[in-house]
């Protein structure tokens, strides 16, 4: 299937391992068969080293070490409950709220409030604070393939032998399939975020139940979640869709690639130039090119 060899890792999880940059792209393509004619289901997220866990960064300990004094002991997120963790969040985002106030920045009212606009429940501080590098529990993701190929083609800071693309049937994750655990796709306005805009930028959000036991230091990730959901020893909602199979896709490509993958994404114009629109953008582009040894136009 799609020049690769699938396995199934977890109920409802498939993993599919490629050896050319042509092949993986082609089978994240919107017309590949895997979609079955529901390519908009589906949405993306790249990992640099497909080691790495689906983990918000305030569920990663190196995040908050970033943001610890001296001397101070670091917060390591899978040792605290629940009722810590949420504090410590918590208060992060109240003083990004509180700096956003007292900049001078024109920021719209709904980015500087917590709890409700309008009846609905108000995410946008906590995806601007997600967006510009803060530990949140959201997770970025995409809808456009090629642009979590990309992010999936940097290198990463300590060398690894595989990147990866997720892929996530968001659509069937909109319908709130479960009341057992903390499971959504978060999509806030792009018209005043020109990089969440340009990358088709939307995040998920799982975790714990409300109501649940504070005291608990679990860190439910969504794919946790999703496979628990498949495998049925999670409850679902009455009248909840049931769960597509598989529900999560796992794209890995050795590394050894990321230049013929970058050149391929180049030739379709997915640069740093086009999904960090500015000056910073074109930056970003030329190191590429330099670095990937990308041949031909490309910006």
């Amino acid at each position: 299937m799609s020049g690769a060899t699938w396995t199934v890792t977890r109920p409802g999880i498939q993993e599919g391992r490629f050896v050319d940059a042509n092949e993986f792209l082609r089978a994240l393509d919107a017309s590949s068969a895997l979609w079955r004619d529901a390519a908009d289901a589906w949405i993306f997220r790249g990992h640099a080293n497909a080691e790495w866990a689906l983990e918000p960064n305030a569920h990663r300990a190196d995040a908050w070490a970033a943001l610890a004094r001296p001397g101070e002991t670091p917060f390591v997120p899978d040792l605290e409950t629940e009722q810590t963790r949420l504090g410590k969040e918590g208060k992060l985002l109240q003083d990004f709220i509180e700096a956003l106030e007292g900049s001078g920045i024109q920021v719209p009212f709904e980015y500087r409030t917590l709890g409700q606009v309008n009846g609905v429940g108000n995410e946008k501080p906590l995806a601007l604070a997600q967006h510009y590098g803060l530990p949140t529990r959201l997770l970025d993701w995409t809808r456009d393939s090629a642009t979590a190929a990309y992010f999936a083609c940097l290198r990463p800071a300590t060398p690894a032998v595989d990147l990866a693309v997720w892929a996530l049937n968001g659509a069937y994750v909109n319908s709130n399939p479960t009341d057992a655990a903390v499971c959504k796709v978060i999509q806030t306005t792009r018209y005043d975020n020109p990089n969440l805009h340009a990358q088709e930028g939307l995040f998920t959000l799982a975790g714990p139940a409300p109501g649940s036991d504070l005291t608990l230091t679990d860190l439910p990730r969504i794919d946790d979640i999703l496979s628990a959901i498949t495998a049925g020893t999670l409850p679902v909602r009455i009248g909840s869709p049931p769960a597509p199979d598989p529900i999560m896709r796992k794209f890995v490509l050795a590394r050894s690639q990321d230049e013929h993958l970058m050149n391929c994404l180049h030739r379709r114009r997915v640069t740093a130039s086009r999904l960090f629109p500015g000056l910073a953008g074109v930056a970003m582009t030329v190191r590429e090119r330099v670095v990937f040894g990308v041949k031909g136009p490309g910006f």
